[in-house]
């Protein structure tokens, strides 16, 4: 078990200078604190039609620094739940965080992100920088 699990908004601040993001990964770069990445976040990050070869080189360095959390079966399933009780509208924009939330449920891990907003239905801990 990791220390908590970074999702794609750490990432993305990260690349874009963010001196909290910095602050996060730096910890985990240096081994004073340990993370873990969803692998719907991997896709999701890597989803991105913006992406470019430079990018994809930093994304792949960063996330080489840290476990990947596979998605079970038992977490997609909870992921789907926690949608399903959801009103329709929007419902298909919370499939990335349903599935990162289910996944640090899953594993007993927060969730490090800079937009607490995608999981505050969620009833998953969050670490918000």
């Amino acid at each position: 078990m990791a220390d908590f699990l970074l999702d794609a908004s750490v990432f993305r601040a990260y690349l874009g200078g963010d001196r909290s993001a910095r602050r996060v990964v730096d910890r985990v770069l240096d081994g004073s604190e340990t993370a873990a990445v969803s692998s719907a976040t991997v896709f999701e990050l890597w989803f991105d039609p913006a992406l470019d070869r430079r990018t994809e080189m930093a994304l792949t360095a960063l996330v080489g620094f840290v476990e990947v959390a596979p998605l079970s079966a038992e977490a997609a399933k909870r992921a789907g739940l926690l949608l399903a009780v959801r009103d329709t509208n929007g419902r298909e924009s919370l499939g990335y965080p349903a599935l990162v939330a289910a996944t640090a449920l899953e594993r007993g891990e927060p969730i490090c992100t800079l937009e607490a907003d995608r999981y505050s239905d969620f009833g998953v801990e969050l670490v918000v920088y």
